[in-house]
C-alpha cells in the first residue's frame, strides 16, 4: 500500500528530470483531448508548465483546440488525472468539453445508429491512432498503426466516451451484451465491471462492445441540428487528417520560430524530398502550408481584442507590423486591424 501511495504521488508531483523535454523518435500525432486534461489538471492542482515541458507540449497547451505530441502522450496524461484508475471515471469531466461538436451531433441525432456514427468519426479526437466503426450493434476500436494498442486509459476512455453518451442521449442505463479490450487485464477489474457490466474480455486484437438489441430511442433528435452539427463536424475531422495539417500543426506549434523543410522533415522522422513529396501528393507546396499555418494563428490571436497588433505581428514571426500587416491583407483582403473590427 505504501508503495502504491508513492507511485501515485510520483504521478502527481513531476521530479527534476520532468523538467526535460523526453527525447522520442515516435512522429507527432493530433489529439483534440490532450488541452482538455490539461485544464483538469490545472483544476486539480497539477502543475501544468512542468507537464508541458515533460511532454514537449505547447506552452499554451489549455487554449488550443488540438495539439501535436507523441503518441504515448494521451495515456500518460489520463493515467496521471487519475493516478492510474481507469479512465472511465473522466466521462462526466471531459465528456463534452474536448469536442463540442461531437458531442451536440451526437445528442442530437434520429437514431442510435446515426449517433454511434458520429462516435466512429469523431474518436480519432480522443488519439490519431484510433479508427472506430459501428455495424449493427457492435462499436469497434481498432489501432492500425500500433498492433498492441495505444494504452489503456486511451482504450477505456474510447469506450467508455461512446457508452457514456449513449446513456444519456437515452435517458437509459445502457449494459452492452459483451465488452472487450486490447489491453490485458488490470489488477482491479471492479471499477470497469460497475460501468460496463461483467461480460469484459482482455487482450483482444481491438477494443469495442457489442449492445443487446432491440436498441432503445434516442431522447433528444433533432434532424436539422444534427445535419448541420454533422457537416461542420465532418469539416474538421477530414482537414485532420491531411499530412498537410499535421505539418501546419508543427509549423503553428513553433512559431514564432520559423521552420524551414529540413526541421520539419526531420520532426516527421523523413526526408526533406519525402515532406515536398507528400505535400505535393496533396495538392500544395510547404510555403502555402506555412502561411496557412501563420494566418490561423493570426487570425486567433487577433479574436483577443486586448492583444495590441504588433504582438500579434511578433507572435506569428513578424519582425515588423508592416510586413505583417501586408501579408495579413495577402491571405485575407483585410489589414489585421479591420479584420478585428469586422
Amino acid at each position: 500500500m505504501a508503495e502504491r501511495a508513492e507511485t501515485r504521488e510520483a504521478a502527481r508531483a513531476p521530479l527534476c528530470c520532468d523538467l526535460v523535454a523526453r527525447p522520442t523518435k515516435e512522429a507527432p500525432i493530433a489529439s483534440a483531448i490532450v488541452p482538455s486534461i490539461a485544464k483538469l489538471l490545472r483544476a486539480r492542482g497539477h502543475d501544468v508548465a512542468s507537464l508541458a515541458v515533460r511532454f514537449a507540449l505547447p506552452e499554451d497547451v489549455e487554449s488550443r483546440e488540438s495539439v501535436l505530441c507523441a503518441e504515448s502522450v494521451p495515456n500518460e496524461l489520463l493515467e496521471i488525472l487519475e493516478h492510474g484508475a481507469p479512465a472511465i471515471a473522466l466521462c462526466d469531466a471531459l465528456g463534452g468539453s474536448f469536442h463540442t461538436l461531437a458531442d451536440v451531433a451526437f445528442r442530437s441525432s434520429a437514431t442510435i445508429g446515426e449517433a454511434m456514427n458520429v462516435q466512429s468519426r469523431t474518436t480519432s479526437l480522443v488519439h490519431e491512432g484510433l479508427v472506430a466503426t459501428f455495424e449493427g450493434a457492435r462499436f469497434v476500436v481498432k489501432t492500425p498503426r500500433r498492433p498492441r494498442g495505444v494504452g489503456r486509459h486511451v482504450h477505456e476512455f474510447a469506450l467508455a466516451l461512446a457508452l457514456h453518451r449513449l446513456r444519456r442521449a437515452t435517458e437509459e442505463r445502457i449494459v452492452p451484451r459483451a465488452v472487450w479490450f486490447m489491453h490485458a487485464r488490470p489488477r482491479d477489474v471492479e471499477p470497469l465491471a460497475s460501468f460496463f457490466g461483467d461480460a469484459i474480455e482482455f487482450g483482444r486484437e481491438e477494443s469495442g462492445f457489442e449492445l443487446a438489441e432491440p436498441l432503445p430511442s434516442m431522447k433528444h433528435a433533432d434532424a436539422q441540428t444534427a445535419e448541420a452539427m454533422g457537416q461542420m463536424l465532418a469539416e474538421r475531422t477530414e482537414s485532420r487528417t491531411t499530412f498537410a495539417s499535421r505539418v501546419a500543426g508543427l509549423v503553428a506549434e513553433a512559431l514564432p520560430k520559423e521552420l524551414d523543410a529540413a526541421a520539419l522533415a526531420d520532426a516527421l522522422h523523413m526526408s526533406p524530398r519525402t515532406l515536398q513529396r507528400r505535400l505535393e501528393g496533396e495538392g500544395t507546396a510547404l510555403k502555402d502550408v506555412i502561411a496557412r499555418a501563420r494566418r490561423d494563428v493570426a487570425e486567433r490571436l487577433l479574436s483577443d481584442a486586448t492583444m495590441p497588433l504588433a504582438e500579434v505581428a511578433a507572435r506569428c514571426g513578424f519582425s515588423e507590423l508592416a510586413t505583417f500587416s501586408r501579408a495579413f491583407k495577402r491571405w485575407t483582403g483585410k489589414p489585421p486591424g479591420q479584420w478585428r473590427r469586422s
